[in-house]
C-alpha cells in the first residue's frame, strides 16, 4: 500500500500529520487515524465520525467496552447506517473481536436479519409507542374534561337551588 510519508517533502508536514496522526475514529480511549482506517479497508470517514459521536453518547470507555455493553439494537436510535456498522465491524476485527458474535448477541441460534431491517423494525416499534402514548393522553384529557364539566355543572346546579 502506498504511504504518503514516502513523499513527505511534496505533501508537507501538515498533511502528513492530518493523514497519519489526527484521529478520524474515536471510541473511548481507542483512536484510529485516516491511515489506520484505510489500512482496515475503511474509506467512509463520515461513518467514522458518526460512530465516534455514537460511542461518545453511549459513554463507552473503549472498543472492548462497546463490544461488551452494546448490541445492534443500541445503534438503531442513532444516525447509524450500514456504512457505520461496516466501520464498527472493521474496528472490531482490527482489535481481534468477532463482529458476527456481537451482532448475533448472546444467542447462538438467533436469526440474523439485515441492519436495515432491524432499524426499520425498531422505528416501527417506536412509532407504535408514540401512537399509544398519544392515545393515552387523549383519553386522559377526555376523562379530565368530563370530570371538570361535571364539577362545573354540579356547582351551577347547586347555586340555582
Amino acid at each position: 500500500m502506498y504511504s504518503p510519508t514516502q513523499h513527505a517533502g511534496i505533501f508537507g508536514a501538515t498533511y502528513l500529520k492530518y493523514f497519519t496522526e489526527d484521529a478520524v475514529l474515536t471510541i473511548g480511549t481507542d483512536t484510529w487515524s485516516r491511515a489506520d482506517v484505510v489500512a482496515m479497508g475503511v474509506t467512509q470517514t463520515v461513518a467514522c465520525g458518526n460512530l465516534s459521536k455514537i460511542a461518545k453518547s453511549l459513554g463507552v470507555r473503549n472498543l472492548q467496552d462497546l463490544y461488551a455493553r452494546t448490541s445492534p439494537y443500541s445503534f438503531t436510535e442513532y444516525r447509524a447506517g450500514v456504512a457505520t456498522l461496516y466501520v464498527l465491524f472493521a474496528a472490531f476485527a482490527d482489535k481481534g473481536l468477532d463482529p458476527a458474535k456481537w451482532y448475533r448477541g448472546k444467542s447462538e441460534s438467533a436469526v440474523l436479519v439485515t441492519f436495515e431491517s432491524l432499524k426499520h423494525r425498531e422505528a416501527k416499534a417506536r412509532e407504535r409507542e408514540r401512537q399509544d402514548e398519544r392515545k393515552r393522553s387523549r383519553s386522559k384529557r377526555a376523562r379530565q374534561h368530563k370530570t371538570d364539566v361535571a364539577t362545573v355543572l354540579g356547582r351551577q346546579g347547586a347555586a340555582t337551588r
